[in-house]
């Protein structure tokens, strides 16, 4: 099952969508779900640090979440979290430090409804 303390972490899932590539005429088709019902910790705020290391400047309050599982996702993918879209901004792979091999991804989106 993976790593104890992630598993009490955890205590949420998620989905991501993928944003259709520009058609054409210009326009772009609406996103579609890619995976669904992924375990995921809550939503937590950013830190300062973090916000600069991955250059978000925009007025929007940025926050993480971890993952479970080693996913092919972009900047240009989107989380689905509690029924609400927010744009994903920064994508990594984590190792969780119980040395029991789990694999997670973290995610930094931002949230346009809320200011900092």
């Amino acid at each position: 099952m993976g790593s104890a303390a992630f598993a009490r972490l955890a205590s949420k899932t998620c989905a991501i969508k993928r944003l259709q590539p520009i058609l054409a005429d210009g326009k772009r088709g609406e996103a579609s779900t890619m995976l669904n019902g992924i375990r995921c910790t809550p939503l937590d705020p950013l830190s300062e640090e973090l916000r600069e290391t991955v250059e978000l400047v925009k007025p929007y309050q940025a926050r993480q979440l971890f993952i479970e599982g080693d996913y092919q996702l972009t900047e240009k993918d989107v989380l689905v979290f509690d029924g609400v879209d927010y744009a994903i901004r920064a994508v990594g792979l984590w190792d969780w430090p119980a040395g029991d091999g789990v694999r997670t991804t973290h995610l930094v989106v931002e949230d346009a409804r809320v200011r900092p």
